[in-house]
């Protein structure tokens, strides 16, 4: 009985943990989303996972990803950002195999006037902006 228990205690924990993705935008071949409880903001800085879901798979190198999860962050007294990390995977929504991780930041970008930056900004930078 105990064990049952425990059981059900670990499926309910674990359920909580997993990301609520919340969807921000979507183009033709895919659709991006955030995880606003991972959003973290610093001074004028806000930090939050992304989920890019593709329509068809991308390459990269001889490996075809659906799916990308990133950490960005966003300047939003500058309108820039930056990826802090990325991870590949085979399948839809972040699932399958994770093939390839990339933890290096990648240099501040503008963001552009329209886009999927843009969106994302805006939903990042909504709070700082008040």
């Amino acid at each position: 009985m105990q064990k049952i228990v425990l059981a059900l205690l670990l499926a309910v924990v674990s359920g909580s943990a997993m990301a609520e993705w919340v969807q921000v935008g979507e183009s033709a071949n895919q659709t991006y989303y955030v995880d606003p409880a991972t959003s973290r903001q610093h001074s004028n800085a806000v930090k939050m996972w992304i989920l890019f879901d593709f329509q068809e798979p991308k390459n990269l190198g001889s490996d075809a990803y659906l799916s990308l999860k990133v950490e960005d962050e966003f300047d939003c007294l500058n309108e820039r950002r930056r990826t802090l990390y990325g991870s590949f995977y085979s399948g839809r929504m972040g699932h399958g195999d994770n093939f390839f991780t990339n933890s290096k930041a990648s240099d501040w970008a503008p963001v552009t006037p329209e886009g999927v930056t843009r969106a994302l900004w805006d939903f990042a930078c909504k709070k700082t902006r008040r």
